[in-house]
């Protein structure tokens, strides 16, 4: 083993290594000593170089409180008679006889609807004095209107303009490196990031002048990136992109400017500056070896161009950091932490191996960059696959810088777990992939057929494992894991004492598909950030104003996630968005619904100011989520997982909500039904050259062009709406129209050709001569597939 002499006595080059990092965590001063190390001369990386641990920098900014919960499981236990007839308000809803067995067989019934909001339900409830059913369905939708409404906010508001500026510092420093370099290699290198950020600059502002010595190259990526034909490396780095990526989605439609930001921000995290490509066959080629140092000096030039002045930050030459560190770190805190390299750990290997990196004599020194790439190459590897790969290379061929690297996600990683080449032929998971790994029975149970598969089986168990060992620590490191950690809780098979109808096993596979409504939507959300995988009644006593569902862990999850963004901005003096205040109030609500099903647990009352919250619950939820003056709509669409082989993405959706119907207990052992809005939720494949965006996915809805539910929801939604199109379920709309009718009467009228609809508290008949005023008797469903009736008097 090579040596060198240090003060006397021999130190062995892996000793070295290790002192050198120690100098690097203990100090942070590192330059002139650790320079002085690596200068002697002696120094030649070997092939057991022992990994080094730079990973410095902070993941997030904000702390997690954990909010309690306090109760014994004492809800009280009741049947449901075959007619309902112990149902104190079944003559409130008009139901068919479907629906009717439905809920004496399981207490509980969803059907599809045509509303866009899941307040919509709930405040029509309200204006006809409906009981509410408040689903964590409805509480988990209105955590991602803000979470989606703030991260938007951030994008728009302070990252787009500041990550211009920054851009054009790049540019220009990268244009002074390439005029100063005397090294042709070194010099090419330079010339390359001149165009690389040229492309995000001008992504970013389609007015701004390219520089005329990368135009051509720059235009060329612009018209890949226009064009999202597919795979391609036609481009100056000649990497192999899938330029589909680029097709803007999620919430960075709804303006000019998100859009421009999606596209720039894609572009930073997509192209990877490799230590180690594998683009030519066999694998020890020596252009593989030469790609990999020309891109590993990108990477050096632009770390050290990070730290250098400019005419945009003429001042402090640690401004351009700064700006960079306030994207990423961010979005640290709200995604996690990226999968692949970042400038961190870039820049603390630079202060590692170089004295004077701005010296570009001692820059471009090969046996500094031989180190820089050993002690680099064994730092960790990504986790996720997300590029074109064939089945003879490893992914650690992708191992590099990127910019604004994209985040290592613990589903994203079940997913590249779960498919080719880890599960030979699997090429596209499941979204009950991520439910069963983390801890579903019923989702295992339903991935039957998947267990074919070779090595699914192995790979699952130990997936399901890993995700039981994660501590708190893991689950808390960012807003995405925590969300994950929130919704986790309804996975698990309510224990004795729960109401009656959480322990039948539809309710299982009703939270199941809660689950992955709210995932959908997380995906959703953070679309651009996270690492995409690839594959290798009458007489009877008055109901309550409304039930909770009583899944008080769940609540305290959400009021313990809105803490954590809202003092996660504040921490970062990003105050001037409108969502601090609603996410005030959404914290406030869901620690009001905590208590309220605590007490439905424990087979206590409600007090006067529940029951108001509870008749109220639909304002609550609209003026939270504040998405009327948007013309909002639930329904969303993210593609989660690409397959290289058939050119085909995954994609998972939410529909319109669905309604639905529970019998319910109160505290006195009486039995009600309330009516509340739950996800409805789609998986199916599309070309990956039509991405889907939301706007389509509307259309799609609009048009009755969606795909089936899945089979196994069949359980508890009725209306053909689990096997069959959206057409196909509002089908119950025009079956439960003709039911009702039947059974509507107008006392003291002359019925002529009546059409009948809603109008406020009343229902309206046109076409009747009445006694003034018109009692209406019975029941009748109206408007948007809800049901209605109560006796009521319309002047």
């Amino acid at each position: 083993m090579r040596s060198i002499r240090l003060l006397g006595k021999e130190i062995s080059n892996r000793t070295l290594a290790v002192l050198s990092i120690l100098i690097l965590l203990v100090s942070g001063t590192t330059g002139a000593l650790v320079g002085l190390l690596f200068r002697s001369g002696a120094y030649v990386p070997e092939p057991s170089y022992e990994p080094l641990d730079v990973s410095i920098g902070p993941w997030s900014f904000a702390n997690y409180t954990e909010f309690k919960t306090n109760y014994t499981l004492n809800a009280p236990q009741y049947t449901v008679e075959p007619d309902l007839s112990n149902v104190i308000n079944r003559d409130y809803f008009a139901l068919t006889d479907e629906m009717m067995q439905a809920i004496a067989d399981h207490y509980f019934v969803a059907v599809p609807t045509d509303f866009k909001m899941f307040y919509d339900i709930y405040e029509w409830n309200h204006e006809n004095e409906i009981p509410s059913f408040v689903t964590s369905d409805a509480i988990l939708h209105a955590y991602h209107v803000l979470f989606d409404l703030s991260l938007r906010g951030l994008e728009e508001e302070h990252f787009a303009d500041g990550l211009y500026s920054l851009m054009l510092h790049m540019v220009e420093v990268s244009l002074r490196q390439y005029h100063e370099i005397s090294d042709p290699l070194w010099r090419e290198c330079a010339k390359k990031n001149v165009a690389y950020f040229s492309v995000a600059a001008r992504l970013l502002n389609s007015s701004w002048d390219i520089p005329e010595v990368v135009a051509p190259w720059v235009e060329n990526v612009l018209l890949l990136i226009r064009s999202a034909s597919g795979f391609s490396s036609q481009w100056f780095m000649q990497q192999t992109l899938d330029w589909t990526q680029f097709i803007p989605r999620g919430h960075y439609t709804k303006s000019q400017r998100l859009e421009q930001y999606f596209k720039a921000v894609m572009w930073l995290s997509r192209v990877a500056f490799r230590l180690k490509p594998q683009d030519f066959f066999p694998l020890d080629n020596p252009l593989n070896l030469e790609r990999g140092r020309n891109e590993t000096a990108q990477a050096i030039l632009l770390c050290v161009a990070m730290r250098q002045l400019s005419s945009v930050y003429s001042i402090d030459s640690l401004e351009p950091m700064r700006q960079w560190a306030t994207v990423f770190d961010t979005i640290s805190f709200f995604i996690g932490a990226s999968d692949d390299l970042s400038l961190y750990e870039y820049q603390a290997i630079i202060d590692t191996v170089y004295d004077n990196p701005r010296n570009y004599t001692e820059l471009t020194n090969p046996s500094r960059l031989g180190v820089f790439m050993a002690t680099a190459d064994n730092l960790r590897p990504p986790q996720i696959l997300s590029c074109f790969l064939e089945d003879f290379k490893s992914i650690t061929g992708t191992k590099g810088l990127r910019f604004l690297g994209q985040r290592f996600v613990p589903d994203s990683y079940v997913f590249s777990e779960l498919t080719h080449s880890q599960v030979p032929f699997r090429c596209l998971p499941k979204a009950l992939d991520i439910m069963a790994a983390l801890g579903s029975e019923r989702a295992w149970e339903l991935l039957e057929d998947e267990k074919s598969y070779t090595n699914y089986t192995e790979q699952m168990m130990m997936l399901r494992e890993m995700f039981s060992n994660f501590t708190m620590d893991s689950w808390t490191q960012s807003l995405y894991w925590l969300w994950l950690y929130s919704f986790k809780t309804l996975l698990m098979k309510p224990a004795p004492g729960h109401p009656s109808f959480m322990r039948v096993s539809e309710w299982v596979d009703k939270q199941l598909v809660t689950c992955l409504g709210t995932w959908t939507e997380l995906r959703h959300d953070t679309i651009l950030y996270t690492k995409q995988s690839y594959s290798y009644y009458y007489g009877m006593p008055t109901p309550p104003p409304g039930y909770v569902e009583p899944v008080p862990e769940l609540f305290a999850r959400v009021a313990s996630l809105c803490d954590m963004l809202r003092t996660g901005l504040a921490a970062r003096q990003i105050d001037d968005i409108d969502v601090i205040s609603k996410l005030e109030d959404l914290q406030w609500l869901v620690l009001r619904l905590k208590s309220i099903s605590e007490k439905e647990l424990s087979g206590v009352a409600l007090d006067e100011s529940d029951e108001q919250l509870l008749r109220n619950i639909g304002d609550y939820i609209a003026d939270i989520e504040g998405t009327k003056r948007e013309g909002g709509r639930a329904a969303l669409v993210a593609d989660v997982h690409t397959d290289s082989t058939t050119g085909t993405v995954l994609e998972e959706a939410t529909g319109n909500p669905m309604c639905i119907i529970v019998a319910v207990p109160d505290h006195e052992g009486n039995v009600f039904l309330a009516q509340g809005a739950m996800y409805s939720h789609y998986e199916f494949t599309v070309p990956m050259s039509n991405r889907l965006s939301d706007e389509a996915w509307w259309l799609m809805l609009e048009g009755n062009e969606t795909p089936p539910m899945a089979d196994w929801v069949s359980s508890f939604v009725l209306g053909d709406g689990a096997s069959g199109s959206l057409e196909e379920g509002q089908s119950l709309v025009a079956k439960l129209a003709v039911a009702s009718w039947g059974d509507l009467r107008a006392e003291g009228c002359l019925q002529h050709n009546s059409v009948w609809s809603s109008r406020g508290n009343c229902l309206v008949v046109v076409g009747l001569q009445c006694e003034a005023p018109a009692v209406l008797v019975g029941t009748a469903h109206i408007d948007r597939n809800t049901y209605l009736s109560r006796s009521r008097s319309c002047g």
